[in-house]
């Protein structure tokens, strides 16, 4: 069965796709194809942002990217007929190119092909710091350090008057923990608050409380 039409289709760049197919059947070079024909239609290149999960990844991506560029500028048209949709396109990046004075192919910079975090940090250093903006925002690869730190910031309030601090008591006397015991503890469940921090904050105690207990019956 062909899938010509739906990868012709997912061209079309006035519409937005999900394209869902097997490993090995060509969704990164469906992926380039589609940002090359977004480049032949933009002001700035900074204005198609291409998002993968790994550096490894974006790397390869961008990569492709320059490759298919570069070969075009070359006029060096390939055989294969996917691959001379690709070098159609990059042609008529490459003319956009050429008109807006980009110079792609020496500023690949240029290209904004990468994580997800990097483009969160890349957002951050432009935002003003009255919007949440982090001039000096980096990318951490180990947090553990900083999960502590945070840690030992809120046992520090366990001689308020506040109700956190009652809490935090309460903690220690029933894990009959020691205050650094307790900061590894904090650190691990900040590591994972992907897991249960939009329980906690879904802003309904009750309903908090029974899938707590039920959890821990089934721990038990």
């Amino acid at each position: 069965m062909s899938d010509e039409f739906q990868r012709q289709r997912a061209l079309d760049t006035s519409q937005s796709f999900i394209v869902q197919a097997p490993a090995g059947s060509g969704k990164t070079e469906l992926l380039i194809q589609r940002y090359l024909a977004l480049l032949a239609g933009v002001e700035l290149p900074e204005q198609i942002v291409a998002i993968t999960f790994t550096r490894k990844a974006a790397a390869q991506m961008r990569n492709r990217v320059l490759a298919a560029l570069a070969g075009a500028n070359r006029e060096d048209r390939p055989q294969q007929p996917h691959r001379i949709r690709t070098y159609e396109l990059a042609r008529q990046a490459l003319a956009r190119d050429r008109q807006c004075s980009w110079s792609l192919i020496e500023q690949p910079a240029r290209l904004k092909i990468d994580t997800l975090d990097a483009l969160n940090v890349w957002l951050a250093h432009r935002l003003p710091a009255a919007a949440g903006g982090i001039a000096a925002a980096r990318i951490v690869e180990n947090a553990r350090e900083h999960y502590e730190h945070a840690a030992r910031r809120l046992l520090q309030g366990l001689g308020d008057a506040s109700p956190a601090a009652g809490a935090l008591q309460r903690i220690l006397e029933y894990s009959d923990s020691s205050a650094e015991r307790m900061i590894a503890r904090f650190a691990d469940l900040l590591s994972t608050r992907d897991q249960w921090l939009d329980h906690l904050m879904a802003g309904d105690e009750r309903e908090f409380r029974a899938n707590t207990e039920q959890a821990l019956r089934h721990a038990m």
